[in-house]
């Protein structure tokens, strides 16, 4: 059938309806996006952590950089969370203003496209940190006795702590011992170590500022110094063939006495060798593979299997050859009266040597 309009008339009636179909259907649900801005940001020397408040209606941001005011801005993330509002733009240059301009947008699209804020936020001026340059430092002096060295230092300029290597020989393989975290520390004290042994140090100071994941470090370690522990002059000395005990301080003799040691008839001969005190106890009851004995008081060296104790039952007499058929089941008994003394004088870790 033929339309009672003409063809020109028809062609503006379309035109007509499909405009109006356009209006509403982009009206349809489309939420207006509010305005964002930066609220605050804080820096180092290699990344700017930006925030902002929540922009109305808003399913995410659209964040970008430039390195002048004028220049050209590229996107550097889509934010796709409308609850996330900050990001940390890292990878940045030290001392360098960075340019940063947000936009909040919708994901309600037209046209194909999401539904941007009408405009794009203030630009804003970052300045990330001057990396702190930190100096070589050095050891001033150090102090040693038989098992410890105590190292000193001068704080260098603009570190936040040092790290301390020490190595057995001078060429030989440097290990970490110490990682200090206070700027304000400038000595340490390295324990647990052989007496009359030769140490190497070297130290490094750092800045608690992490650059690609690492601490800033001073360019150079110091010099390697060698320090030598003293050697150990407080013991206690058996010797099994004079049937003697001396106890050394500082090597100094403080006690001497006679002892009685393993039997060597029944082949229960005192262990030789170097051992430390382990521990210390009063009024206990020994229980050996062949007796059970009381003594007043207990010096263990080997766990608690051989010690230095009293031995009320031999009536004071000590030293000679008692110990070739009559001697002890291992343990050094010794008389009440310097074994007292003795339990006074020593305390656990001190070192005892029987030859």
């Amino acid at each position: 059938m033929k339309s009672k309009f003409p063809t020109g008339m028809r062609v503006t009636m379309l035109v007509g309806i499909i405009m109006i179909l356009v209006i509403v259907f982009a009206n349809i649900n489309i939420k207006q996006v509010g305005s964002v801005d930066f609220g605050s940001a804080t820096k180092n020397a290699t990344s700017v952590h930006l925030n902002w408040n929540e922009a109305e209606n808003a399913d995410g941001y659209d964040i970008y950089r430039a390195t002048s005011k004028d220049g050209k801005y590229k996107r550097i993330i889509k934010i796709k969370n409308k609850n996330t509002t900050d990001y940390i733009d890292s990878g940045l240059q030290s001392n360098t203003k960075y340019y940063y301009k947000i936009s909040a947008y919708a994901c309600t699209k037209v046209f194909g496209k999401n539904k941007y804020d009408l405009e794009y936020s203030p630009v804003h001026e970052y300045t990330t940190h001057r990396i702190k340059q930190v100096v070589r430092v050095d050891f001033s002096s150090a102090t040693k006795n038989a098992t410890s060295i105590h190292l000193y230092w001068d704080e260098a300029e603009n570190a936040d702590g040092y790290d301390i290597y020490r190595a057995t020989s001078k060429d030989g393989e440097y290990e970490k011992i110490i990682k200090t975290k206070n700027e304000n520390t400038t000595d340490y004290i390295d324990s647990g170590l052989q007496s009359n042994t030769n140490y190497y140090y070297k130290i490094r100071a750092y800045v608690d500022e992490k650059v690609e994941g690492k601490y800033r470090y001073a360019l150079e370690y110091s010099p390697v110094h060698e320090y030598t522990t003293s050697i150990e002059n407080t013991y206690i000395y058996v010797n099994i063939s004079s049937q003697k005990l001396t106890y050394y301080e500082n090597g100094i003799v403080k006690l001497q006495c006679d002892v009685v040691t393993g039997d060597l008839k029944t082949r229960l001969a005192s262990p030789t060798g170097i051992y430390r005190v382990t521990q210390k106890a009063t009024n206990i009851t020994l229980h050996g593979k062949y007796v059970v004995v009381y003594v007043e008081r207990w010096i263990g060296f080997i766990g608690s299997q051989y010690g230095f104790h009293d031995a009320s039952w031999r009536n004071g007499e000590f030293g000679g050859e008692i110990y070739k058929t009559d001697g002890s089941h291992g343990c050094i008994n010794m008389p009440t009266n310097s074994i007292k003394e003795l339990y006074g004088l020593v305390g656990t870790g001190t070192k005892v040597v029987i030859e």
